[in-house]
């Protein structure tokens, strides 16, 4: 069952956006299409608190779901269809193991940013999946970067409120 993490376990999030003139090709119905793209650049550290002491005498996986939050408990709205293609990368940044046992601890990978309907929008949300034995994750880095469709006919990105704490991807 995947953790969700709850928007203010999402810190020192950080957003970039680079337009004008940036265009790429993708291949749609057999034919090479060409699209204007603004590149957006998503990072931050995320808490997920997910632990595995004493609980199993094997690695344990598990995925945690995340929003992408441009700026402090912020997300943004984009219309349906608009990321055209996107690269992602999470790591480990604090865990902590159990005295004299065997440790693990990691990112095994990110397994999607995507657009995923929620009460008040389309809003990205990241799933990554960590593995762990003997140990507790306490926080990853990521940064995941965005092509979104620009230019006519690509519709509104709308920057939401601060959402409520304890606010979880659904």
């Amino acid at each position: 069952m995947p953790i969700p993490v709850p928007i203010e376990n999402v810190e020192d999030a950080r957003f970039l956006s680079v337009s004008g003139g940036l265009k790429t090709q993708v291949l749609a119905a057999g034919a090479l299409t060409t699209f204007d793209v603004t590149m957006e650049v998503y990072t931050g550290v995320v808490l997920p608190v997910f632990s595995n002491i004493g609980l199993h005498l094997s690695t344990r996986q598990d995925e945690f779901r995340s929003f992408l939050p441009f700026r402090s408990m912020r997300v943004r709205s984009y219309p349906r269809d608009s990321i055209i293609d996107f690269t992602a990368m999470a790591s480990l940044a604090t865990f902590a193991g159990e005295e004299d046992e065997a440790v693990i601890a990691g990112v095994d990978n990110v397994v999607s940013v995507r657009l995923e309907t929620q009460p008040f929008g389309e809003c990205l949300v990241m799933r990554v999946l960590l593995a762990a034995l003997n140990a507790t994750i306490y926080r990853c880095t990521y940064q995941v970067t965005l092509l979104v469709r620009a230019g006519k006919g690509a519709g509104t990105i709308a920057e939401l409120a601060p959402l409520n704490t304890g606010t979880t991807p659904a």
